[in-house]
């Protein structure tokens, strides 16, 4: 949505930090607390894979962070339509090649 010109409201964790700035998205933070991902379904202990933890949240910033969301979101996000520039397929490739090498 960010890419599209729409503000998105982002946990500021992980992957997304490292495209999301304060300018093109509306972002929390982690309060610090980490909840195990096992759910006994789709994430189980002691499996290949699907492991780990996942990071939690205070709600009164996921509220925050909604309600900054339903002023910006009358205007257009310029910054975030920058990205289409910054993420291309052509990019992509060119790094799934680079470390294939």
């Amino acid at each position: 949505c960010v890419g599209m010109g729409k503000w998105g409201v982002l946990h500021n964790v992980a992957g997304i930090s490292q495209w999301s700035t304060p300018e093109n998205s509306i972002r929390f933070e982690s309060n610090g607390k980490m909840i195990p991902a096992a759910d006994g379904m789709f994430f189980n202990s002691g499996g290949p894979f699907s492991q780990g933890n996942y990071f939690d949240w205070n709600e009164e910033d996921l509220i925050n962070a909604m309600e900054k969301a339903e002023v910006l979101s009358k205007v257009p996000n310029t910054e975030g339509l920058k990205l289409r520039e910054t993420f291309t397929w052509s990019k992509s490739l060119d790094i799934i090649l680079e470390n294939l090498k």
